[in-house]
């Protein structure tokens, strides 16, 4: 059975509760004076030292606090030098300006990651008679996909009937005694990079996801290219 306490600050307390109790009976628990006084001695040392530590904690504490605060300070203050330094090179044209500046040229601009192809469909029939559709699309690298949705209904043209940004579309507009329907899912994004204008547009591959309409959901999918 451990009598000692093995973590130091219980260790601490264990002799703190009984110095002064060994004092008073030295005698007669078999301790000397001097073995007492010795082990009085490391007790003040030791607790003088954590309480050292913990001073030292808390100024570590306050000085990390301090610099987290001046580096985001720099932080913003330095992008928005950044910033000006790119905007003084876009609007004059000087090239020149990036590596006197020492930071790097922006790429060029360019249609960038075209969007993944649909996958997975499933189509389930809910109240009301509105048709619900989810897919799935592994993007990559792609940002800001959308899924353009066209429409063929019995074997009739393509319409666009909703352009969404979820891999989900709900179909509140089938007409009724619908025996088929086609719905084209083209993952969509703007080419160029983000905050480019442009209508230029990055087309992934268009899948058709066949619905047949009966006493129960039928549905398959092909590649419409």
């Amino acid at each position: 059975m451990r009598v000692i306490p093995k973590k130091l600050v219980e260790m601490l307390w264990f002799f703190a509760g009984r110095v002064d109790t060994w004092e008073e009976n030295a005698a007669a628990i078999g301790l000397d004076a001097q073995t007492v006084q010795a082990v009085r001695q490391a007790l003040l040392e030791a607790e003088a030292a954590r309480a050292e530590a913990a001073r030292t904690r808390q100024a570590a504490e306050a000085a990390s606090a301090t610099y987290r605060a001046k580096a985001r300070k720099l932080r913003k203050l330095g992008s928005g030098a950044v910033a000006t330094i790119k905007a003084h090179a876009q609007t004059t044209g000087d090239a020149s300006v990036y590596p006197a500046a020492r930071i790097p040229k922006p790429a060029a601009s360019g249609k960038g990651a075209a969007p993944g192809t649909p996958t997975g469909f499933r189509a389930c029939l809910l109240n009301g008679g509105r048709l619900q559709l989810d897919w799935d699309c592994d993007n990559g690298r792609a940002r800001g996909v959308v899924y353009e949705v066209r429409r063929s209904v019995d074997g009739g043209p393509y319409a666009v009937v909703d352009i969404v940004a979820e891999k989900r579309f709900v179909d509140t507009t089938l007409p009724r005694r619908t025996g088929q329907a086609i719905y084209r899912i083209t993952p969509t994004r703007a080419a160029g990079r983000a905050g480019n204008s442009g209508s230029a547009l990055v087309r992934g591959r268009s899948f058709d996801y066949i619905v047949s309409i009966g006493s129960r959901i039928v549905s398959e999918a092909r590649d419409a290219a």
